[in-house]
């Protein structure tokens, strides 16, 4: 839903860069996920939490030892947390109400995508990028912007943000 904060104020910024875009003017098409989370979180299960969180990470990284540790102390934070509610009402809403309210937009955008997501179908973030005049696709191998691909993250997102 950061995404869907940021489509409703896009004039604030003449730049924008949309990571991992799970919906636009449609719910999510991953629901079932969100809802064993919120699901976990209200009973506390720890380990069903940290499953769920896995689960919710490209395959190619989901059994590294970063991603569950990462899944393990996120866990631990949100087990028993007031955040089941929120976690249940992003499984039905969608960011923006017409996506045709985007096509105005003067400024530059760069939509992230990476392949291999469930939960942030690259077709979104395709959808998302034709919307706009001035926007930018980059889509990513499988691995994850965060896990496998964090350099180079770093560079397309730095060099969109300075280019003139």
């Amino acid at each position: 839903m950061g995404a869907g904060t940021i489509l409703r104020g896009l004039d604030l910024f003449d730049r924008v860069v949309l990571v991992l875009p799970a919906a636009l003017d449609q719910p999510r098409t991953q629901a079932a996920a969100f809802l064993t989370l919120a699901r976990a979180i209200e009973t506390a299960d720890e380990a069903r939490i940290a499953d769920a969180l896995r689960q919710s990470q490209p395959e190619a990284v989901r059994d590294r030892s970063d991603v569950l540790d990462w899944s393990r102390a996120r866990a631990h934070e949100l087990a028993g947390s007031d955040l089941a509610a929120m976690v249940r009402a992003l499984a039905t809403q969608q960011p923006i109400d017409d996506r045709a309210d985007l096509a105005g937009y003067a400024g530059e955008v760069l939509v992230l995508a990476q392949e291999g997501d469930a939960l942030h179908p690259v077709e979104v973030a395709v959808e998302l990028a034709e919307t706009f005049p001035k926007a930018r696709l980059e889509v990513l191998p499988p691995g994850g912007l965060m896990w496998a691909h964090r350099a180079k993250v770093r560079e397309v997102v730095s060099g969109f943000l300075n280019e003139d």
